[in-house]
């Protein structure tokens, strides 16, 4: 689940005569406050004594400082978020410089020893903006689209044009390999050992060197996040997870509709994959956004054995131990039925936080998961990773709910009507077909074309007993455990394969060269008969 944070955008006043402006911002954290310098150069496009400027600043900002090229100014005046002021009088020129230095107190957050910072920089259209923002382990952050990220330790550097927003998040936790852990201690290492299906999927490196989590008791992260669902994503890369995911793995017990630690751990990490394919796109695309993360999330149950819910199908009942467990299906095949049959397109801007009640938002899971795996079942993982690499190239904003889907659904080249029939027994042989259909995933290295086979994906659940008139079995494959033996564990274990040349033997010369001469002969004496 992915709630995306909403931020506002700045610009800057600028009276007459300024042409353009370049931006220079400097950010320190010193405890719960950013301490900001930002350097305006300012230009014309004539020759002008002097400048009166109105900029923006962060609500409840303290100026510290203002001075421009000579001097010290001392009579600005600061109104909500509005500076003015006024450069000194002197010569006639085309350029000058405004120094503003500025505290925006209080500004950090933390939940759990983990840290966060959101701001809102103001720029100029057209106009280049930088940041260089200084902030102790530094996990993880997400900006405006248009500007480039580069993320380190303890920096995060962005440069793009005009106002910029973002959101980092930094503190020091219990490491894996790709997750950063705070709150409730679990251990996230099966995770680790399947996060390469979400690369295997998108294509795309990881977004951050790793993820914070936060693992909350379920009252707290009922009162702080919502009470449907198992695990969040936030903007700016942070994943929080209710407790109960854990201990129903820990007891293998099924209570929360087949989400397990894993696989809803992965899921939420997909959201931080899309998050940047997806920038451009303000817009409705929970479609596409949680379509993407529910098929990994289902890849990954497949991979751990774990059940999972059928897509507009069937019930299913099973036995483990002395429970008889049951799993209800993702909506029925009459529901999509129906909403196909009374024309319905509400998923076109479909949004899981809406009012819309609890059945619109099921239903928006479970047709966003059979178009995905529908779309894996029939263009194959290759395709798909394609399409977000067209997706990750779109370069201009959205400017309509209609174009956001056009663009997606161009670079998928399918349709927003995932076993669309007239007849409803058309309907439910397809999703049957996908549902009977479990992909092969293989270990995909990005930036490449190397992909090693890690296992033909088949899980065979053995139910106990099957209601509904089209009960479907999972097809089980061997898979040959030499196969399993020889495969690396991690990416890093792979290593570029070696080309070893050696001399022939000089046994071997003999033999290769009596074999050419023996040809020759051969050849004559055919020939001439």
């Amino acid at each position: 689940m992915n709630n995306s944070l909403k931020l506002k955008i700045l610009f800057f006043l600028l009276l007459f005569p300024l042409a353009s402006a370049d931006i220079l911002y400097n950010i320190s954290i010193e405890n719960k406050n950013a301490v900001i310098d930002a350097e305006y150069d300012l230009f014309s496009e004539f020759d002008v004594s002097s400048w009166n400027v109105s900029l923006i600043v962060p609500e409840n900002s303290e100026i510290i400082s203002v001075k421009d090229s000579k001097t010290e100014i001392t009579g600005f005046s600061l109104e909500g978020e509005k500076l003015e002021l006024k450069t000194h009088t002197g010569k006639p020129r085309k350029e000058e410089k405004i120094f503003l230095k500025f505290k925006v107190p209080e500004i950090v957050e933390e939940s759990n020893e983990l840290k966060s910072l959101i701001l809102s920089l103001a720029g100029f259209n057209g106009v280049k903006t930088k940041v260089s923002a200084n902030i102790p382990d530094l996990l993880s952050a997400s900006s405006s689209f248009g500007f480039s990220e580069k993320l380190s330790e303890d920096s995060l550097n962005l440069e793009g044009f005009g106002p910029v927003n973002f959101k980092a998040f930094f503190g020091n936790g219990k490491k894996f390999e790709n997750f950063e852990l705070f709150g409730l201690n679990y251990d996230l290492s099966k995770a680790d050992g399947l996060f390469y299906v979400i690369e295997s999927v998108t294509g795309r490196k990881k977004p951050f060197e790793r993820f914070p989590v936060i693992i909350a008791p379920d009252s707290e992260y009922i009162a702080e996040v919502n009470e449907f669902s198992a695990g969040n994503y936030q903007f700016g890369g942070l994943i929080s997870l209710r407790e109960s995911v854990f201990k129903n793995n820990d007891s293998d017990l099924y209570f929360l509709e087949g989400e397990n630690a894993v696989s809803t751990l992965l899921h939420e990490a997909a959201h931080g994959f899309n998050e940047k394919v997806l920038r451009w796109n303000n817009f409705k695309k929970a479609w596409f956004d949680e379509g993407a993360a529910t098929l990994i999330e289902f890849i990954a149950d497949r991979k751990e054995k774990a059940k999972h819910p059928q897509v507009f199908g069937i019930e299913e009942k099973f036995i483990e131990g002395n429970y008889e467990i049951t799993i209800n299906s993702k909506g029925t095949k009459n529901d999509l039925f129906d909403y196909y049959e009374k024309n319905e397109n509400f998923m076109e801007a479909w949004d899981p936080f809406t009012e819309n009640g609890e059945n619109e938002r099921e239903f928006g899971y479970a047709f966003s998961e059979l178009l995905f795996r529908k779309y894996l079942k029939e263009k194959g993982i290759e395709k798909l990773r394609e399409a977000y690499s067209s997706i990750s190239e779109i370069n201009e904003e959205a400017e309509s709910q209609q174009q956001a889907n056009e663009f997606l659904l161009n670079a998928l080249q399918t349709d927003l009507a995932p076993c669309r029939f007239k007849e409803k027994t058309d309907l439910s042989s397809c999703t049957s077909e996908v549902n009977k259909f479990t992909p092969t995933v293989n270990r995909f290295i990005t930036g490449s074309n190397i992909e090693i086979i890690i296992e033909p994906e088949a899980i065979k659940q053995e139910p106990a007993e099957e209601t509904g008139t089209d009960a479907e079995a999972i097809e089980e494959k061997e898979v040959s455990e030499n196969i399993k033996d020889s495969v690396p564990e991690t990416i890093e274990e792979i290593k570029e394969p070696e080309i070893i040349a050696e001399p022939i033997k000089e046994a071997e010369e003999e033999n290769f060269l009596i074999k050419i001469l023996n040809s020759i002969l051969n050849f004559f004496f055919s020939f001439f008969g």
